[in-house]
């Protein structure tokens, strides 16, 4: 925060866009206006609970290490632009959810983003009660 002024302005002058990346104990007053995207970091509870007032007050967010399909959902639904994580690549044991590796939850996930497959298909429950944060 305290380099904010210093190099984002740099950057803007040279035509690039910037990120301003908030974690635990940030709020929306700490954003500075001159800001493009709010990458929201942070451990996973506060992550969970701020994504959704951070897309509610700003047009393009980004939240990093969205590992698995219910933080996928959550991301989704509070409105993100767009998420990291590299949980997906993994193969180790206990990388998977319901007998199912993260890889194909995100097959899964982006099918049923973009209307290819319904929502609940291989679930016993509601899809609702699985994505609780």
């Amino acid at each position: 925060m305290k380099l904010w002024s210093q190099w984002s302005n740099r950057l803007i002058d040279l035509g690039f866009k910037v990120a301003f990346a908030v974690q635990n104990g940030h709020t929306l007053e700490d954003i500075p206006s001159n800001c493009d995207v709010v990458f929201v970091g942070g451990d996973i509870p506060w992550k969970l609970q701020n994504i959704p007032i951070f897309c509610q007050h700003f047009k393009r967010v980004h939240a990093g290490r969205i590992n698995g399909l219910s933080r996928l959902y959550a991301a989704y639904n509070a409105g993100c632009e767009s998420v990291d994580g590299n949980g997906y690549w993994r193969k180790q044991k206990g990388s998977t959810s319901f007998n199912r590796s993260h890889f194909q939850n995100l097959i899964e996930f982006l099918q049923v983003t973009e209307g290819n497959l319904e929502k609940e298909t291989n679930y016993l429950f509601s899809i609702k009660d699985y994505c609780k944060f």
